[in-house]
């Protein structure tokens, strides 16, 4: 529906009491709206059942754009109530009606998927309205994110699967004809092949990119162990980029775990930053060192070196609690992925400006542990 259309209502009340209270109070929000030009949408029908099953088959129909849903129903009671009608009508939004200090059983019934709740103790027509109001603006706008979602993965995708393939077969064949090439095009053939290695690259960051976006933060974000994930990404990082020296500092001797709260794509964050860094150092053979420090609740990772020196735009990017990937030609999707990868996980990224070189420090929440000894079993 659009702003300003008349609202079908679907009240599941089985008091009566509760029910005409209510009804009088919609009927006041209609007379109110004939007198103030304030007043957003105006409610004209108000259906009312008793039972949560009467409930599922009205909203069958699709004619109705919110419910007004009591807890303590004949045949449901409690938050199962809200989980029904959120599966049997997605798209519909939830007021929830509570009893008496009921801010508890509000609170689980929006993480159940209602839109608001309402104590009865405490309503109005003015409340009712701005909860139906505010309700069908949180619903569109979660509406508006799942779609964005949806498209985000189908790009992630098509660039995972479709363009990535064609690439590698592309590549495949530069192998097979590489025999054939004679000495005259041997600087052409080896450029093309990098042109096309440097688009495999450009497409697996841009499906990172649309992966981080769309990606549920709260289902995917779990305990890592940052020293495994570390030792993985500098022993590819040395293959990868063979112009520096990569020396790491582990938080301890023996390199035990290190749990840290993030999303999978963290490894991907710091294969970026590493890149960054790498394509931002001089002289011959720069080394660039990790170092990895915990205690209790923090941990950090500082990564750099006297040879490194990141642009001033893209150490401003990176340092920055609001960013935008227009900030200027040396800020590149790379470093944005980082920055976003950093931010899911809760992190923080700090940049070192009173040394020689640059260091950019990611500060990372230490996960909660049930071993004793504070570290978690790789």
């Amino acid at each position: 529906m659009t702003a300003g259309e008349p609202l079908a209502v679907l009240l599941v009340e089985d008091s009566d009491d509760d029910a005409r209270y209510i009804e009088r109070l919609v009927l006041e929000h209609r007379r109110d709206r004939h007198e103030r030009s304030d007043i957003a949408a105006e409610i004209s029908r108000l259906d009312r059942v008793e039972r949560l099953g009467d409930a599922l088959e009205v909203l069958t129909d699709d004619g109705i754009d919110v419910v007004l849903l009591d807890l303590q129903l004949p045949d449901s009671r409690g938050l199962d109530t809200v989980s029904a009608v959120t599966a049997h009508a997605p798209g519909v939004p939830i007021i929830v009606l509570t009893g008496r200090d009921g801010g508890d059983i509000g609170a689980r019934a929006i993480q159940r998927g209602a839109q608001d709740y309402l104590e009865k103790a405490h309503l109005s027509a003015a409340l009712i309205h701005r909860a139906i109001r505010y309700g069908l603006e949180r619903k569109h706008q979660q509406r508006t994110l799942s779609e964005t979602n949806h498209r985000l993965a189908v790009l992630s995708r098509l660039l995972r699967t479709d363009i990535r393939n064609e690439l590698s077969v592309a590549l495949g064949w530069a192998d097979v004809l590489e025999p054939q090439v004679t000495p005259d095009g041997t600087a052409a053939f080896e450029s093309m092949r990098g042109a096309t290695q440097n688009v495999v690259e450009c497409v697996d960051m841009a499906a990172d990119v649309a992966t981080a976006l769309e990606t549920d933060v709260e289902a995917t974000t779990a305990s890592l162990d940052l020293e495994a994930v570390l030792e993985t990404e500098l022993e590819q990082a040395r293959h990868r980029l063979p112009a520096v020296d990569i020396e790491y500092r582990p938080a301890s001797a023996d390199r035990r775990p290190v749990p840290v709260l993030g999303t999978p794509l963290l490894s991907t964050a710091i294969a970026q930053l590493l890149s960054a860094l790498a394509r931002h150092a001089d002289g011959p053979q720069p080394t660039i060192t990790v170092a990895l420090e915990s205690d209790d609740d923090r941990v950090i990772v500082s990564i750099g070196g006297e040879a490194i020196r990141l642009p001033r735009t893209q150490r401003a990017f990176l340092a920055a609690s609001e960013r935008r990937i227009d900030e200027g030609p040396d800020v590149n999707v790379g470093l944005y992925l980082v920055q976003t990868v950093i931010d899911q996980a809760g992190g923080e990224i700090s940049i070192a400006d009173d040394t020689p070189g640059t260091t950019v420090s990611i500060h990372l929440k230490r996960a909660p542990t049930d071993d004793p000894s504070g570290v978690a079993e790789r």
